[in-house]
């Protein structure tokens, strides 16, 4: 498995994306990378309108990802690719079931932010998505408990990180953690980290 992350957009409108690619020597990325591309080219040059904007994206990255596939050396190629759109003071959510998912974390309390699922951000709020390598390694409490003691995104990232090493994980692993501070919908905080297990 490979992870590759994505932020574009401006302060106002912006769009995170988290790919995981899988596949056999080096697919996995090119997957990953070639998803991201996709995007990228679909919404670099125009404003983000909204998540429905974004499902005509993933029919086009999953053509990409078919045309990859139909190569012998990339035949095992696939992708799963979680979004995070923030428009103002509001964050909608395209979830991957296969990933970690979305954990947000608002007033100390951790819930999953479910696909389709529109949420309303404030001061104060973390949203932090985690690659199927954290899956049922670290918990939306663990978060919660991380996020009380620091919230300075590096080291949230690096925490979640450690913890998932230190109970087993086996698979490549990444998190993206986005802290709102100041006014609502102002993004000052974020962090994208992940490693590979050793």
């Amino acid at each position: 498995m490979a992870c590759e992350h994505l932020t574009l957009g401006a302060e106002d409108d912006c769009l995170f994306a988290m790919a995981e690619g899988h596949g056999a020597e080096g697919t996995g990325r090119l997957a990953a990378l070639t998803a991201l591309d996709e995007l990228r080219t679909r919404h670099d040059a125009r404003a983000l309108v909204c998540a429905q904007d974004l499902l005509s994206s993933i029919q086009s990255m999953n053509q990409r990802i078919v045309g990859l596939r139909s190569s012998p050396a990339h035949s095992d190629a696939s992708v799963a690719v979680s979004l995070l759109l923030l428009t103002g003071d509001r964050a909608q959510a395209l979830v991957d079931p296969s990933m970690g998912g979305f954990h947000v974390v608002q007033a100390k309390l951790a819930s999953a932010l479910a696909d389709g699922t529109s949420l309303h951000l404030r001061t104060g709020d973390a949203l932090v998505l985690c690659s199927s390598g954290l899956r049922g390694l670290v918990t939306a409490d663990d978060v919660v408990r991380i996020l009380a003691s620091c919230r300075d995104p590096d080291q949230v990232a690096e925490e979640i990180l450690d913890q998932a090493a230190a109970r087993g994980a086996r698979d490549e692993r990444s998190v993206l953690v986005l802290l709102l501070a100041g006014k609502a919908g102002e993004r000052i905080a974020l962090a994208v980290t992940g490693g590979a297990c050793t």
